[in-house]
């Protein structure tokens, strides 16, 4: 799917499928990432790797403007992807990312900007915590975001600013890279993709604004959607 974006020409939207739970590719509802073993992880990042390989030999995409997108557990193959993949991957969007990895995992220092949407409410605990849905205890958002912050090297004060009467902003500035974190916290709010679709041109602001390392205009983006 191609659509016309504000920044150089046009950008290529791309919506992978995972698997089984057993791992299968082939059945119905519901198709998850797998992260665990390693091995399925591996085999998940080496498909996506080889999917950017296809779009790349298909299509005139800029290499240095690949993004990846994930709702869920989706958002948690987001956040692997950029500890696995950061060499290709410019920027990270996540909404109520279902992450339970801890941060020693990831041992890529390279800094990845990063925009979150979360619900106060949703099924992923906002302030961390078991829920019946996950064998793992997730943690806080909060403390997953000023995670990301630290890896990307940002300053230690982060700026909140109300967008909505449910929504706020904190940015993590002065970041390596200028790799910033962005997280909207929707008050109330299960279903946060609903409040993401409100943010429209500013949240992309935030993601095309990366690349990795350098922008070339005139070229396709691709962003990837889990």
């Amino acid at each position: 799917m191609v659509r016309r974006g504000r920044f150089c020409s046009l950008f290529i939207v791309v919506y992978p499928s995972g698997t089984t739970l057993r791992g299968g590719g082939t059945g119905v509802w519901p198709k998850v990432w797998l992260l665990r073993p390693e091995a399925n992880l591996a085999a998940n990042v080496r498909f996506i790797s080889t999917l950017i390989d296809t779009l790349e030999a298909a299509y005139n995409i800029d290499p240095t403007r690949i993004y990846v997108n994930g709702f869920s557990n989706g958002g948690a193959m987001a956040f692997a992807l950029s500890c696995r993949l950061s060499d290709r991957i410019a920027a990270v969007g996540t909404v109520s990312a279902a992450q339970d990895q801890p941060w020693s995992w990831c041992a890529d220092s390279r800094p990845v900007p990063l925009i979150n949407f979360h619900g106060t409410t949703d099924l992923v605990p906002y302030n961390g915590g078991k829920v019946w849905a996950a064998p793992r205890p997730f943690p806080s958002v909060s403390t997953w975001t000023a995670n990301w912050a630290r890896r990307n090297r940002c300053g230690p004060h982060p700026i909140e600013s109300v967008v909505a009467a449910d929504v706020t902003r904190l940015e993590y500035t002065n970041c390596a890279d200028d790799a910033a974190v962005v997280l909207y916290t929707i008050r109330e709010e299960a279903i946060p993709g609903l409040a993401a679709s409100r943010c429209r041109s500013g949240c992309w602001d935030t993601l095309a604004a990366a690349s990795t390392p350098r922008v070339r205009c005139g070229r396709s983006f691709a962003s990837t959607s889990f």
